[in-house]
């Protein structure tokens, strides 16, 4: 359970400071698909997880 609050608290701390610079830099549509990129990310290695589980 703390491992879950710990990678919860990080990504509330980093995303919004990662996205603010790329719509500084960019453009917000470019930080909905940095956001996109990193779910499907994470959605695909739960996927390999629980398919292995």
């Amino acid at each position: 359970m703390g491992f879950f609050q710990a990678v919860y608290a990080l990504g509330m701390t980093l995303f919004p400071m990662i996205c603010g610079n790329i719509v500084s830099h960019f453009s917000m549509l470019y930080a909905y698909l940095f956001l996109a990129v990193i779910c499907l990310i994470a959605s695909s290695i739960s996927f390999i997880y629980c398919k292995s589980h």
